[in-house]
């Protein structure tokens, strides 16, 4: 039997009565256990304008997840870029590789449902 590698794609949910900080944490938590596990990759959905979706800020917890583990690939399951420069996106990507090495994907996408992934363990 082949094995099967596993990966999450988060939302980073914010509950009613929950800190937005508790929601965050919780989003890190399940990537702990997620790396403790085996699983491949950890990837936040960029979402934006909702009330009940934390994972607005991608670039901001996939640093805070990379910190706070050890080996599991961090990224995004689609940055939209016409919400942001790209040259930002860019940017905030290869720092975090470079602090992260080899654990850092963005995923970039054109409009909803399209997604391109950049790995920066493949480019220096």
């Amino acid at each position: 039997m082949k094995n099967i590698s596993y990966s999450i794609l988060e939302l980073a949910i914010l509950f009613q009565n929950i800190s937005y900080k508790k929601s965050l944490n919780n989003s890190l938590r399940l990537a702990q256990v997620a790396e403790e596990h085996n699983y491949i990759r950890y990837w936040f959905a960029e979402h934006h304008n909702s009330e009940s979706v934390g994972s607005s800020a991608t670039s901001v917890l996939i640093g805070y997840v990379a910190e706070n583990t050890d080996k599991i690939m961090v990224g995004s399951g689609g940055i939209i870029l016409p919400n942001h420069s790209a040259l930002l996106i860019s940017e905030q990507s290869a720092t975090l590789a470079q602090l992260y090495p080899g654990r850092i994907d963005l995923g970039l996408g054109g409009t909803p449902g399209t997604v391109v992934i950049f790995n920066h363990r493949q480019y220096k």
